[in-house]
């Protein structure tokens, strides 16, 4: 008996927004060389870009699950039967705009899905829901369910407010009938990152404990 690694992740590339519906398309990031501009702020594009030294460490095509039977490969080299994963991009971005927000939800988890297909059971995943829209969020939710994901992923801040809040509480509920799980990574907005990263600690990590 091997091991389930808990906290893993995905990073994203150019195709992970290639999944909108076609009345939706207008909402897809615009990849430059390097980068992906979504509304105001500026992300990394892809793991060869963004984290170099993955490439010492992974098999290339693992971390962008380009090349899936090298991911299990090395899943199986450190004894490790299932990895759940989270998102990188979803991180640190809440976006303003919720339909943007939700169409993008829809074309990650979409990519998610069909990344993870081919991986046997042994890569899991957590989904990205819009919690401003309760009807694309159960859409999203019951697709991902589906389709290998085992709950959905969140930060202890999600739009500025934190997850004890009880306009979140419905989703909860939703979870639950759904035995599906909560899985609060560190982190919160990326603005309020940028403009005082010396308070990374208190942006990123407190609103863990502190939503619960």
């Amino acid at each position: 008996m091997g091991y389930v690694d808990a906290d893993t992740h995905a990073i994203e590339d150019a195709t992970t927004w290639s999944y909108f519906d076609p009345g939706e398309r207008e909402f897809a990031p615009e990849p430059g060389a390097s980068t992906w501009m979504v509304e105001d702020f500026t992300v990394p594009l892809g793991p060869r870009v963004r984290n170099e030294e993955y490439l010492a460490t992974y098999p290339l095509g693992a971390t962008d699950l380009t090349d899936v039977p090298s991911r299990l490969a090395h899943m199986t080299e450190m004894a490790v039967d299932v990895q759940v994963m989270f998102s990188t991009f979803w991180l640190m971005h809440d976006l303003s705009d919720p339909v943007r927000e939700a169409a993008m939800h829809r074309s990650w988890n979409r990519w998610m899905a069909e990344r993870s297909a081919e991986s046997d059971g042994r890569l899991r995943w957590l989904c990205q829901i819009p919690m401003r829209d309760p009807q694309r969020a159960r859409e999203e939710l019951e697709f991902s369910k589906a389709h290998g994901a085992v709950g959905v992923e969140s930060t202890g801040l999600r739009y500025g407010t934190s997850l004890g809040a009880q306009v979140f509480w419905p989703y909860y509920d939703m979870l639950q009938d759904m035995d599906m799980t909560l899985a609060v990574h560190v982190g919160g907005s990326n603005h309020s990152y940028f403009r005082n990263p010396q308070a990374f600690y208190y942006h990123h990590i407190l609103p863990v404990p502190g939503a619960f």
